[in-house]
């Protein structure tokens, strides 16, 4: 048993001197790298964070909690049972190594827990977009970056041969009018080159089902306007482009 443990010593000790860093920095980046992803998306849970250092422990959030760096705060439903947020020392951190200054909020009981499973189903789109080599940008680093019409992704992938992918994820479905503006972004956002390729991600596939139709070449879809009393109704018919064909992925997600 102790030569199994000095042999793992002996792997780490060659890994840290093959990338010229000592433990210290290597862990120290770490660190960064896990605060710049909670200001990316605001918060974050336990797993996802201690995921970005590939183990299964909860080493590192519970480090940066102790550090003072995230603040662990439980949550109303308690799935997950808490989640975390940037404290002010750890959002000077994550400002000063950020390409892109983001209007982080520092107060987490004004974070909308009610949208955290549909967020967290974004971060783990993330966290496997990043483990298969690619990049890619949050909601809020997008958000100023949309033309009227188009959609706004919850995330944007950027592959390795910088096709672009926007990711929508769908976890109840949508009717009438809010369908309709789905359809419409979407096929704009393809035919104005916005994203080369389109993922619809949901845990249902009878959401799933009723999307790909609706983004089929040759479906049709309303285009909405208010009216002088205030109200949505419909303007014209329009078909779905053929540019939407073989652009557009279904993946279903399980829970």
């Amino acid at each position: 048993m102790n030569n199994n443990i000095e042999s793992n010593l002996s792997t780490a000790r060659e890994k840290f001197k093959a990338t010229g860093k000592s433990p210290k920095a290597v862990g120290r980046e770490k660190e960064i790298a896990a605060l710049l992803w909670v200001y990316r998306f605001g918060f974050s849970s336990k797993k996802i964070v201690d995921s970005l250092n590939m183990t299964t422990t909860t080493g590192l959030s519970n480090r940066l909690v102790k550090k003072e760096l995230l603040v662990e705060t439980k949550t109303a439903s308690g799935s997950p049972p808490t989640f975390l947020t940037l404290s002010r020392a750890g959002l000077e951190i994550a400002t000063s190594h950020s390409n892109q200054l983001l209007n982080y909020q520092l107060d987490p009981y004004r974070s909308r827990q009610d949208h955290f499973r549909h967020d967290l189903f974004i971060q783990k789109t993330a966290l496997k977009a990043i483990k298969n080599g690619h990049t890619f940008l949050t909601e809020s680093e997008l958000a100023e970056k949309s033309v009227a019409g188009e959609k706004q992704f919850d995330l944007i992938i950027i592959m390795s041969d910088k096709r672009t992918v926007g990711v929508e994820i769908e976890l109840s479905a949508k009717w009438e009018r809010d369908l309709d503006f789905f359809v419409r972004g979407c096929s704009l956002s393809i035919k104005n080159k916005k994203v080369d390729l389109i993922q619809i991600v949901s845990d249902s596939k009878a959401i799933l089902n009723r999307y790909q139709k609706a983004l089929s070449p040759s479906a049709t879809y309303a285009k909405w306007t208010k009216n002088s009393n205030g109200k949505w109704v419909k303007e014209n018919d329009y078909l779905v482009g053929e540019e939407v064909e073989n652009k557009i992925f279904y993946e279903l997600i399980e829970v």
